[in-house]
């Protein structure tokens, strides 16, 4: 039953991962033009970020309650945040925004 809970609350993460990855990727790449695209885009990154919040936190408990102690983030997981970090647009990278020039006033 340990490895059931452990094996569904990796897949949800596993799957907010990509997803944190994908969408803003997918924006940059296609370069959308109307601005209801680029809200769906954002959308789904949040979607997914909310995701990898849950399924952390779940992490959290079921290490708390079947393990008895909290999970250390280190190593491979602080680089795969790194990335999901850097990819989804954080640190002064937009990719949502990558085609569109700010108004400027005359």
């Amino acid at each position: 039953m340990v490895n059931l809970v452990y094996s569904v609350i990796q897949l949800l993460h596993n799957l907010g991962a990509a997803t944190v990855i994908a969408a803003p990727m997918t924006a940059w790449g296609i370069k959308p033009d109307a601005t209801a695209t680029e809200y769906q885009f954002a959308a789904v990154t949040g979607l997914g970020w909310t995701v990898q919040l849950l399924s952390g936190v779940s992490f959290g408990i079921a290490s708390y309650y079947i393990k008895g102690q909290l999970p250390e983030v280190e190593g491979v997981a602080l680089a795969a945040l790194f990335v999901r970090f850097k990819g989804s647009g954080f640190k002064g990278s937009e990719p949502l925004n990558r085609t569109r020039q700010s108004p400027t006033a005359d």
